[in-house]
């Protein structure tokens, strides 16, 4: 039956794209009102992540970063969808790198380094694939966790990939990366999903919560040295971003247990402070409890 169902759903996602953004855009705000106005889409989710993360704001301000949250949220679906047929010349338009930042990542590079990219869901995390590969000619991985649904899998896994970027479940990592030890390129690996209990986590205070962290990232800076570098894509207007970079660390085995996690993970906190609406309030970020005791709670230095 996924057989069956797949190649007219592809079809129809791969025609949608075809078409352009201003009208992608009005089909965006169409999704919009029947998801979030009819349907009310996780509303109660996204309602109880922003008054925790942000205890501090009114309601009309939480209410408003909702009401920005759900036309970011339905405009990254829409661009997303654009990529099962985008062109370069629009990518290199839409997404671009800010040069200055970005030297950081050409000198490992040029010194036959591998470099660790680590992002959150912020900003259009999907367009830094095809973004990466007209940058910077080097070959890019990119860890992710499959999707529960079959098709949704193979479409994003199609759209991903148009671009050269491998895609490597996450639990076949580490066994990639000595294949490819010897090989120059970047590892794209998404540090804020909520982890199954089942993977021991760092557990940090973000956004005033107790939060499980993956050490994924942690673990491969140390196993294979190295460096960390932490990703900001800023949305600049409607559609374009600009990723900037910034050094977590170019010597993982001198710090201490958690540092590394620790690290990138205010500075995922920082971007999210900065423009609320652009991360992913739709998913259960808070849902698991420290029940085990795994590791220790790490905060940073400020507080």
């Amino acid at each position: 039956m996924t057989k069956i169902l797949y190649y007219p759903i592809y079809w129809l996602a791969y025609a949608l794209s075809l078409l352009p953004f201003c009208v992608l855009y009005r089909i965006s705000g169409i999704i919009r009102f029947f998801l979030f106005s009819v349907f009310a889409y996780r509303r109660n989710v996204i309602n109880e992540n922003l008054k925790n993360a942000f205890p501090e704001k009114s309601a009309n301000e939480i209410n408003d970063i909702h009401k920005s949250f759900c036309k970011h949220f339905c405009d990254f679906f829409i661009e997303s969808l654009k990529l099962l047929s985008i062109k370069e010349k629009t990518i290199k338009k839409r997404f671009v790198f800010d040069d200055a930042s970005a030297s950081l990542i050409e000198s490992y590079f040029e010194k036959g380094k591998k470099v660790l990219i680590v992002l959150g869901h912020y900003g259009n995390w999907e367009y830094i694939g095809p973004g990466f590969k007209f940058w910077r000619s080097k070959p890019l991985i990119s860890a992710y966790r499959p999707l529960k649904s079959s098709i949704s899998e193979r479409i994003v896994r199609k759209s991903r990939e148009r671009f050269d970027t491998d895609m490597i479940p996450m639990k076949t990592l580490t066994r990639e990366m000595f294949r490819r030890k010897n090989e120059v390129c970047g590892v794209l690996l998404l540090a804020d999903q909520s982890p199954p209990m089942d993977i021991q986590s760092y557990w940090i205070s973000f956004f005033n919560q107790d939060t499980p962290v993956f050490q994924g990232t942690e673990k491969l800076a140390q196993k294979f040295d190295l460096p960390v570098v932490f990703a900001s894509i800023r949305k600049q207007k409607r559609g374009y971003y600009k990723a900037f970079f910034k050094l977590v660390t170019d010597t993982p085995k001198e710090m201490e247990p958690g540092e590394i996690t620790l690290k990138h993970t205010m500075m995922l906190e920082k971007d999210i402070k900065r423009e609320p609406a652009h991360w992913l309030w739709t998913h259960r970020r808070w849902k698991h409890k420290n029940k085990r005791g795994d590791n220790i709670l790490l905060t940073s230095k400020k507080d």
